[in-house]
């Protein structure tokens, strides 16, 4: 579910939400978080009929754009590299939500920018590409984040190491040898064998309260 940051820290410290996912923000004290993503990537739905397998900066600049962004006004990261080129694209739809935004990617023609282990997370199963963005661009680090008050519970501790370390394998992975990526964590705690079903054999997805019609944690902001 999609949580306004302003409000993150206090909904966090209520306990209304157990983890949170953004770029780099100002965050009180209590909050602990830990790096999870950094390389951009361009998603494009298959049979795209002017992008093929390849994507150079004037076919993305033709081209129309979603910008997936939490906040509902402001440029997106590529939006501020592509003015440090004097050049800019044309966004027809705004999103808040990549997995809502990859759903309009598989149905238009419209180019979707966003962080590439979260793009081939949430494209598993969809009919699309992910290609290289045609562009210099400085690492852009994603953060899971939890408040202290849970800091030591043996949940939130087994989650945020699971999906830390789901993030450093694809970032340490060789250029071309990424493995596919999936929300794949190891069994919970033992004391926690409600957890247990969600995460049978065979299962590529955590399931969790609140979470929306696709099945992944509702913990984007």
């Amino acid at each position: 579910m999609w949580i306004s940051p302003r409000y993150v820290d206090s909904q966090m410290a209520a306990g209304v939400i157990d983890f949170a996912i953004d770029v780099l923000g100002q965050q009180g004290k209590e909050i602990h978080r830990v790096p999870l993503l950094s390389d951009i990537y361009v998603v494009v739905r298959e049979g795209h009929p002017a992008v093929r397998d390849h994507l150079d900066l004037d076919l993305y600049l033709s081209q129309s754009h979603i910008l997936a962004s939490s906040r509902r006004t402001g440029l997106g990261i590529e939006d501020m590299t592509l003015a440090g080129l004097d050049r800019h694209r044309h966004i027809a739809l705004r999103c808040q939500q990549y997995y809502a935004a990859c759903r309009v990617v598989c149905e238009t023609d419209l180019l979707l920018t966003m962080p590439e282990h979260y793009a081939r997370m949430v494209n598993l199963n969809m009919p699309t590409r992910i290609l290289p963005v045609p562009m210099e661009m400085a690492p852009t680090d994603i953060f899971l984040y939890w408040h202290e008050n849970v800091n030591g519970d043996p949940t939130n501790i087994w989650m945020s190491q699971s999906v830390a370390a789901d993030g450093v394998r694809e970032r340490f992975s060789p250029a071309g040898k990424r493995p596919p990526v999936s929300l794949s964590f190891p069994p919970p705690p033992p004391c926690f064998s409600f957890l247990q079903e969600p995460f049978a054999k065979g299962s590529k997805t955590a399931a969790a309260s609140g979470g929306d019609r696709s099945g992944y944690p509702a913990c984007e902001l």
